[in-house]
């Protein structure tokens, strides 16, 4: 089932958050991982013209996301005004 937001709202897999200390082998303790504000985007509403699928990009970390499950992965659904930039 293929998900069609609606509007200005867009609908991102989030960036895995790190595991490891990077460059090393330490594990990082469930309680101190901290999600990134970036991720891949999966759809897009009618409304958004400057964003497209499989753009990577970064949001703010107060936006007002809606999280939802897709494809048996966790997405958020978030409005357009919350993206910061595309990363490329």
């Amino acid at each position: 089932m293929k998900v069609i937001p609606v509007g200005m709202k867009i609908l991102v897999r989030p960036k895995e958050a790190a595991k490891y200390y990077p460059g090393t082998d330490i594990l990082i303790p469930e309680t101190q991982v901290k999600a990134e504000p970036k991720g891949t985007v999966v759809g897009v509403g009618e409304s958004v013209t400057d964003i497209k699928e499989g753009d990577f990009i970064q949001y703010s970390e107060n936006a007002s996301v809606v999280k939802m499950e897709h494809d048996n992965e966790d997405h958020y659904l978030i409005n357009k005004g919350d993206v910061f930039a595309i990363l490329r």
